[in-house]
């Protein structure tokens, strides 16, 4: 939709309200449910939009103090479901993103990583263990294989291509019986073990220990996944049994 129309439309009715803040371009729905219809059918619009007035992202509020945020970085994105790899923003890359379709909430979470860029971290889809989107300050850490990889490939790989077996049926365990949807406050600690993909499971070569915190988002549509944020890694030997 053009920017123009969709001004045109948002404010036709008088229930929504423009304001600004130092960074954010705001727009406050008179619900969350009509603040959920603009947010899901245009992104790429509000990204613009935030772009235009030299802001970072426009934030749609709705009553009860909350809000969806479609960060400016967007307005040079093509979201889209096709299995191939997506940069953000080309010239400043923050965070890649693999196979995903993005809804609202998963906004405000990429929003968080491109306002962060030194945190090193990423989102995994549960249902399949896929990595669909990771900081680019995964690639800064030198001990780590990613940053061998590269980011670009790294964000394909699912769980089971590097974790250690052990480690991630532990770690499924301790996550559904702790970790509580969507609740900000809700979150665990977690060491695993991993060894570099590109020389497999058996090699001598290549463990590091992660530590990393872990929340659970559900979004709009049911969708789960896991938000990580790296704490720390060690070089180890590999582990004995493997």
């Amino acid at each position: 939709m053009e920017l123009e129309n969709l001004v045109a439309q948002v404010f036709r009715d008088s229930q929504w309200e423009i304001g600004f803040s130092p960074e954010v371009f705001v727009l406050s729905a008179p619900s969350q449910c009509e603040a959920f219809r603009l947010a899901a059918l245009e992104p790429e619009t509000l990204a613009m939009w935030a772009h235009r007035f030299g802001k970072v992202a426009t934030l749609i509020q709705y009553p009860g103090g909350d809000s969806y945020r479609i960060p400016a970085a967007m307005a040079e994105s093509e979201v889209t479901m096709a299995q191939e790899i997506l940069v953000l923003d080309p010239s400043n890359p923050l965070i890649e993103i693999h196979a995903l379709s993005l809804s609202p909430c998963l906004y405000q979470e990429i929003g968080w990583f491109l306002d962060h860029p030194a945190q090193a971290g990423g989102i995994v889809r549960v249902t399949d263990n896929q990595q669909v989107a990771m900081s680019y300050a995964n690639g800064k850490k030198t001990a780590d294989f990613t940053a061998g990889a590269g980011v670009k490939k790294a964000v394909g790989w699912k769980r089971e291509d590097f974790w250690h077996p052990g480690d991630l049926s532990e770690f499924d365990r301790e996550w559904k019986q702790k970790l509580e949807p969507n609740n900000p406050n809700s979150w665990i600690e977690y060491r695993w073990k991993s060894f570099d993909p590109e020389r497999g499971i058996t090699s001598e070569d290549g463990w590091i220990e992660f530590a990393n915190r872990y929340k659970l988002l559900v979004d709009e549509f049911g969708n789960s996944y896991h938000v990580s944020w790296n704490l720390g890694m060690r070089d180890i030997a590999k582990p004995v049994g493997v």
